[in-house]
């Protein structure tokens, strides 16, 4: 619990201090199919599950420490599984380029499940860590993978947690908006 309270305050010290927030890139839409508790030993907990995420074209810090540093930026997700689970969240992730067409992305953050009647996580409130990596080609289109963990952090009395692995696609918000605007 003591590592959340230091990971919230020194995340809140960097909106307070850092620089003038600035739009370093555009809004960005990724929607990610694959597998629900892929790495389980229990396969009945195994399911299909879709992700819809929105990537913010807002950055903190935004090149910061040199020009592959795309900044800190904040996330909304929504994922659903085969068997009825939800879980909805939010945070903050990091855009790094490494290599030219290539984007690593850490991210964290916090949310809500309900289970349905998949793998029960032990509570409402998760806590929601993960990684994806993307090529992105030139059309501004990405394609990816997402790694990411769920779990309340001990704090629910069970804390079982589970992973996720998942094909992505996404695209910049105004291409997805440009025929509504005639853009």
């Amino acid at each position: 619990m003591r590592w959340i309270i230091l990971s919230v305050a020194f995340l809140s010290s960097l909106v307070l201090f850092a620089p003038a927030p600035v739009h370093a890139a555009e809004d960005r839409v990724l929607l990610g199919l694959g597998a629900f508790a892929f790495d389980e030993k229990n396969e009945g907990d195994l399911a299909a599950e879709v992700r819809l995420e929105y990537l913010s074209g807002w950055r903190l810090l935004d090149q910061t420490f040199g020009p592959r540093f795309g900044g800190l930026g904040p996330y909304a997700a929504l994922s659903v599984n085969t068997d009825g689970g939800v879980f909805g969240s939010g945070g903050l992730f990091l855009d790094l380029q490494p290599f030219k067409n290539v984007y690593v992305r850490p991210f964290g953050g916090v949310g809500g499940y309900s289970e349905g009647g998949a793998r029960e996580l032990g509570g409402v409130f998760q806590f929601e860590t993960g990684a994806a990596v993307a090529y992105r080609f030139e059309s501004q289109t990405e394609l990816g993978l997402i790694f990411k963990h769920i779990s309340n952090a001990g704090i629910h009395d069970d804390n079982p947690g589970v992973n996720s692995l998942m094909l992505t696609v996404s695209v910049p918000l105004g291409r997805l908006l440009s025929p509504l605007y005639g853009d």
